[in-house]
């Protein structure tokens, strides 16, 4: 069944397999018999993304991206807002990093200082300055269920929710009892938030951001520096987005968000080449898929963002993100954009047949339960996807 919406860009195959991370240990001998580089998978294909449609889905992009900044308060429930408190409960052994079992009186602290009272009460105008874990918890103390069992030690910590990108819109409802995290609202999802990590931002800066042409960084994990106080801020990761001030020969001066001493945030200037970033979106071109493909090739697998390393959902979320393309953070509500190709029921030699002949490479989502995977072309008659796991 195809299922059409306006605008179509991804086509999205649904598999029933195995889930997102692949917990033997062994090495994948597809490793070894395919290239491990993007190039060779678009030697044979044609581009059909026009700019006029890249536009149509940039402005999606930016309304998501900057909706925090529009909403005046949070829409979900206390109950749905803080869910984790319901589900990861004393009745339940967990451990700690240390393999010890996590005391119940942990679970009670933890609550009382989330301070849940005060939900949707402050619901102020902030900006990330620096990348930082979002947590169901307020802790950064991690949550196992069992060491013993593969998928469930570490790294796979249950309060590990994703990685927030520096200088992304958020919107504060509170704060805990010592101050020490907020509840915040991000254009893809809720959660906690170490609070030294983020900042207010007035109407001024707001409009500002908003208002410029938009630098998107393209290779992964580049310096970001204020250069008027040559002090260092942070890593730059691909799908990052700052306002351009002025463009020069070689890139751009950017501005970044940076906390001042009373809580609120100001713009400093920093530099970004054009080889590290470009204006959004950039062209849906062979050139362009290769640079931002391979700069997310070879790096670790971070359960939600775990040491700033990505998913499988975040890896796709990236990918499209350079290109004006907006896309949810998990790999189930990323299965429910554009049209749909289900292939349950069917013999693996009927998936490939029908992956082989819809699926558009670079621009097809393979989903299944748990994990989601880029279609990049196929060799030999077999289906190639980018993904990490």
């Amino acid at each position: 069944m195809l299922k059409y919406t306006s605008h179509v860009l991804l086509f999205i195959l649904l598999i029933l397999l195995s889930g997102c991370s692949l917990k033997d240990g062994h090495l994948l001998q597809d490793i070894k018999n395919y290239p491990q580089y993007v190039e060779p998978y678009l030697s044979n294909i044609d581009i059909n993304l026009t700019i006029e449609t890249q536009l149509i889905h940039d402005k999606e992009f930016n309304d998501k991206f900057f909706s925090p900044w529009s909403d005046k308060n949070f829409t979900i429930s206390a109950n749905e807002a803080f869910w984790a408190f319901n589900v990861y409960t004393k009745s339940k052994s967990y451990y700690g990093e240390n393999r010890v079992k996590i005391e119940s009186n942990w679970f009670d602290i933890v609550l009382n200082n989330a301070n849940l009272s005060a939900y949707n009460t402050l619901n102020k105008k902030a900006i990330s300055i620096k990348n930082s874990q979002i947590r169901d918890m307020p802790t950064n103390k991690p949550l196992f269920l069992d060491f013993d069992k593969a998928g469930e030690g570490y790294p796979f910590d249950y309060l590990q929710n994703t990685l927030l990108k520096a200088n992304t819109p958020i919107l504060i409802s509170h704060y805990t009892l010592d101050g020490s995290f907020a509840f915040i609202k991000t254009h893809f999802g809720y959660g906690w938030i170490d609070s030294r990590d983020i900042a207010y931002i007035d109407e001024v800066s707001i409009n500002l951001f908003k208002s410029s042409k938009l630098l998107v960084v393209i290779q992964d994990n580049i310096p970001i520096k204020d250069y008027l106080h040559e002090e260092y801020l942070f890593y730059a990761k691909v799908g990052t987005i700052f306002p351009i001030s002025n463009i020069t020969d070689d890139g751009f001066e950017i501005l970044v968000a940076k906390k001042g001493i009373d809580k609120s945030s100001s713009f400093v200037k920093s530099y970004i080449s054009k080889k590290n970033g470009n204006i959004k979106p950039i062209s849906f071109t062979k050139e362009n898929i290769a640079i931002v493909g391979n700069s997310l090739l070879n790096e670790n697998y971070g359960w939600g963002g775990y040491l700033e390393n990505r998913d499988c959902s975040s890896l796709t979320q990236d990918f499209f993100a350079p290109f004006g393309i907006w896309l949810p953070r998990n790999s189930k509500a990323q299965s429910t954009k554009g049209a749909i190709l289900k292939l349950e029921n069917l013999t693996n030699d009927e998936k490939v047949k029908l992956i082989n002949r819809y699926a558009i490479p670079f621009m097809t989502l393979v989903y299944l339960k748990g994990h989601v995977m880029l279609y990049i072309g196929s060799i030999d008659g077999t289906p190639i996807v980018l993904h990490n796991t």
